[in-house]
């Protein structure tokens, strides 16, 4: 969760309970289609978040696919003893 949101939310539980209604009534207004029920409780977190997140085929944006599953703890090692030589950790 972002730091702004993690403020949003904790200034959300100052305001009186009527424009914390108000407000939880205008998100409900703008969830997509087939998820405006109040009382439909999504399955799991996976379904809950499914209309806002995605997957994509590298290959469309990079010639042959970005394989970024690749070797990911090598480029992980890779990248922090980079930073650790810039003096960035």
């Amino acid at each position: 969760m972002t730091q702004l949101l993690k403020r949003a939310i904790e200034r959300l539980h100052d305001l009186p309970p009527e424009e914390q209604d108000r407000i939880g009534q205008r998100l409900l207004d703008e969830l997509p289609a087939g998820n405006t029920s109040a009382s439909a409780e999504p399955e799991t977190l996976a379904d809950a978040l499914a209309p806002y997140i995605g997957t994509f085929d590298s290959s469309e944006h990079v010639p042959g696919g970005a394989r970024m599953s690749e070797d990911t703890g090598r480029k992980f090692a890779e990248g922090m003893a980079e930073k650790r030589k810039q003096g960035r950790l």
